[in-house]
């Protein structure tokens, strides 16, 4: 049996054919020492199981899957649809189709515990409930004290990374298709609907900063702040083009069509 062969089938050995990656992240700091990067996966069309395909864990500087299980108590009734890193890269967390969170131990793949609501607090408050509908996105603080989601629920919400309780809501017109944390000033970006774009500030309790309207005339589908200085926020979008704004102004600054 040649090589390519023999890569072939230790790759179907080792799982690789979950299915197509929906979301992705990583952490740069303990890619020496476990696995680092953790990825979620649609189901396969052809594949005929009723079980949802389970996040992986990789190694960057192996270029391997790891064998070890990612462990969670949602069960497989629910897809895993976002899926984030904290910089430290010792936690992993994980976004399901109906609405719950969860994190587990990058090291070990355990479970971690379920982000919760506190008890006595009502759902006409602040802080809502817990997300009804599916998560698409997750975004963690560079000190492990904030978690912010998305959901097609229309909210955006704010928890206690390490009691795992929800602190704050932020409410949507429109279903939230993405959202990115910046470390470097706290802020986060996430598109909706509607086509718009939208910055909340997170050590306000989610106020919002900026509001771009009409950011892209299809599906936007990444979302992304220049670096080192976060002055610029990006996106792009499913109308062929990349589209640069001034968070300062609020103004389009450049715009590259493919």
């Amino acid at each position: 049996m040649n090589f390519s062969k023999k890569k072939q089938l230790k790759n179907k050995q080792d799982g690789l054919e979950a299915g197509t990656v929906t979301s992705f992240d990583f952490s740069q700091f303990r890619e020496r020492d476990w696995s680092n990067v953790l990825t979620c996966h649609q189901s396969k069309s052809n594949s005929g199981a009723s079980e949802s395909p389970s996040p992986q864990l990789w190694s960057y500087a192996n270029h391997s899957i790891s064998k070890l299980a990612v462990q969670h108590k949602v069960g497989d009734q629910s897809r895993v649809t976002s899926v984030g890193v904290t910089l430290c890269g010792n936690f992993g967390v994980l976004g399901f189709q109906n609405g719950m969170i969860s994190k587990f131990n990058m090291q070990s793949g355990i479970d971690r515990g379920l982000f919760t609501v506190e008890k006595g607090v009502s759902s006409d408050s602040m802080t809502s409930g817990l997300h009804t509908g599916e998560v698409t996105g997750l975004g963690i603080d560079s000190l492990n004290k904030f978690l912010v989601s998305c959901s097609l629920d229309k909210t955006i919400k704010l928890w206690d990374f390490y009691r795992g309780k929800l602190l704050r809501t932020f409410f949507s017109e429109y279903p939230v298709d993405n959202l990115t944390y910046n470390r470097v000033n706290d802020l986060v970006a996430f598109s909706s609907s509607d086509l718009s774009l939208t910055l909340l500030n997170v050590k306000t309790g989610l106020k919002k900063v900026r509001h771009f309207e009409g950011a892209a005339q299809n599906k936007i589908t990444d979302i992304c702040f220049s670096q080192p200085d976060s002055k610029w926020v990006l996106c792009s979008s499913m109308d062929k083009c990349i589209r640069v704004w001034d968070i300062i102004t609020g103004q389009l600054i450049d715009w590259i069509q493919f």
